[in-house]
């Protein structure tokens, strides 16, 4: 039976409705910015997709973060083939030199599609991830639709360490909420998995999230052992 209200910007408070978000971010602001108003982008985008494509989502993008009290700077493009894993290292190093807040990167849409976990996608996300370095990957199909670009939006927002909102009321019968989470690597060879990482993403009862623990100890099957839960 709950029914959440959001809180934004001047501790305004909305009904939920997914359709609205953006638009009460830009009436009512961000419930709590991060201590920089400037976001610093690094772009890494596919050759194969088209240039100008990727600029007029930008300025779209851009005029949305302008519109919610940002400014932004890019700071350096790279064009890469994606089937070339030393291509891909290159350039995050080049762009993680300048000090970006976010690399955002353009791929195409059949990496969507890949569950191979050595794919450019997966290569990307690996070298941010393990270097600190906030990523938003934005697929092909995606440039061109105008209802996604909230989501990316929230994305940056969020990454960044902005907070565009939280629950208006707090959970009662929580003092914090916990999500976990496995990554799991299925076996060549045999039935069922060996559940390889387990995440843990920590919030306080108003939504508010806190930190996120990652914990590496290979399991077998979906159960979580109570020393893994522990840490």
């Amino acid at each position: 039976g709950f029914d959440p209200s959001l809180r934004f910007g001047r501790n305004e408070v909305r009904k939920y409705d997914e359709k609205r978000v953006l638009q009460n971010l830009r009436k009512l602001g961000v419930y709590r910015k991060s201590c920089n108003s400037r976001i610093v982008l690094g772009i890494v985008s596919a050759r194969s997709i088209s240039h100008s494509a990727i600029e007029e989502f930008e300025k779209r993008l851009i005029k949305e973060l302008e519109r919610l009290g940002f400014s932004v700077e890019i700071v350096g493009r790279e064009f890469i083939a994606i089937d070339t894993r030393a291509e891909i290292e290159r350039a995050v190093a080049r762009l993680n030199a300048k000090s970006p807040d976010l690399l955002l990167a353009f791929f195409p849409d059949e990496l969507a599609e890949e569950e191979d976990d050595t794919d450019a996608y997966h290569h990307f996300k690996s070298l941010t991830i393990g270097q600190g370095i906030p990523s938003q990957v934005v697929y092909e199909s995606t440039i061109d639709n105008r209802y996604a670009l909230a989501n990316i939006v929230l994305g940056i927002l969020g990454k960044t360490g902005s907070v565009p909102f939280i629950l208006a009321n707090k959970i009662e019968y929580a003092d914090m909420i916990v999500g976990i989470d496995i990554a799991r690597v299925r076996k060549e060879r045999l039935v069922g998995s060996i559940n390889a990482t387990v995440m843990a993403r920590i919030y306080f009862s108003d939504g508010q999230f806190l930190r996120y623990v990652i914990h590496d100890a290979p399991l077998e099957g979906e159960t979580i052992p109570d020393h893994v839960l522990q840490s």
